[in-house]
């Protein structure tokens, strides 16, 4: 039973990955009655963080989706209006009051400063852990959280950093979520002025349901000549400050863009990478405009 996946890239561990629990899972199980194939704690490795993002045609991840997720992870905001603008999906996961119980924002960010401060005075400490799951979690709700913690650790002038999953479905879950915590690693790596080191994910349950089989099948029909992207390189001297301002900044853009107000004049303001991420909300934004005028 293999349960060690390393790779330098996220592409080929997700294909790793994908055809391990098809075609050899430990078990075969029915969680809340969903028939799914799962192996149990396996050790995946990304040697190249910046290799982050699923590139595979048979599986185009939402793109706008994943970078206002990890922008919000690092701005320690939930805006459920503007999540769910860029993925509807979300909205059935709200509760009563059209919140989100397991919100990952608003837990992350206390820890995240915590850890880069830590870090920041003890660079061999073995404390830098922020934990997602809690006791607030012990209640039924549509929005439990899969993550558990996420571990980071300066070894040899480098930043390593693992993440352990409580759950993780590879067709939804698993490339959304490693996109958002590398992102997370390399702006703590880059705030700490040391090199990024190796991203390492544990999933106590890392499956795939039944139902979904024949489209995890056909992400295995890669094609050769698939391209494994770099994320954007992160501003020179950044600071948790000088983080926050961007982010602020960002969110007002975005705001007025996806209420139809100006905001072109302010896109300069931006640092290069966060250029990049908003032209990416941007053009979903214009698809999404000439889908509903072409209905």
């Amino acid at each position: 039973m293999k349960k060690y996946f390393e790779a330098d890239n996220i592409n080929d561990l997700y294909c790793d990955l994908i055809k391990t629990v098809i075609s050899d899972p430990e078990y075969t199980v029915s969680p809340r009655g969903f028939d799914i194939k799962e192996i149990t704690n396996p050790t995946i490795v990304l040697t190249n963080p910046k290799k982050c993002l699923v590139t595979l045609q048979s599986r185009k991840l939402n793109y706008a989706f994943t970078t206002i997720e990890k922008l919000e992870y690092m701005s320690g905001r939930t805006n459920p209006d503007c999540i769910s603008f860029y993925n509807k999906n979300f909205g059935s996961f709200m509760n009563e009051y059209n919140l989100f119980d397991g919100a990952y924002s608003e837990r992350l960010i206390y820890w995240f400063r915590y850890i880069y401060n830590l870090l920041k005075k003890d660079k061999d400490s073995r404390q830098a852990v922020s934990t997602i799951y809690g006791q607030q979690d012990r209640h039924t709700s549509k929005d439990i959280p899969c993550t558990i913690l996420h571990h980071y650790m300066i070894r040899h002038n480098k930043l390593n950093m693992t993440t352990y999953m409580r759950s993780n479905d590879l067709l939804w879950g698993f490339p959304y979520d490693v996109n958002a915590f590398c992102f997370l690693q390399q702006v703590m790596a880059k705030m700490l002025n040391v090199e990024l080191g190796t991203y390492t994910h544990i999933a106590g349950s890392m499956h795939s349901y039944n139902e979904r089989e024949n489209q995890l099948a056909k992400i295995l029909e890669k094609p050769k000549d698939v391209v494994n992207v770099n994320t954007p390189e992160l501003s020179d001297n950044l600071t948790y400050e000088s983080l926050q301002a961007d982010l602020a900044l960002f969110w007002k853009i975005e705001d007025n863009m996806r209420h139809n107000r100006q905001y072109t004049h302010l896109i300069n303001e931006l640092p290069e990478y966060l250029q990049y991420y908003f032209n990416i909300v941007e053009q979903y934004k214009i698809k999404k405009d000439e889908r509903q005028t072409n209905k």
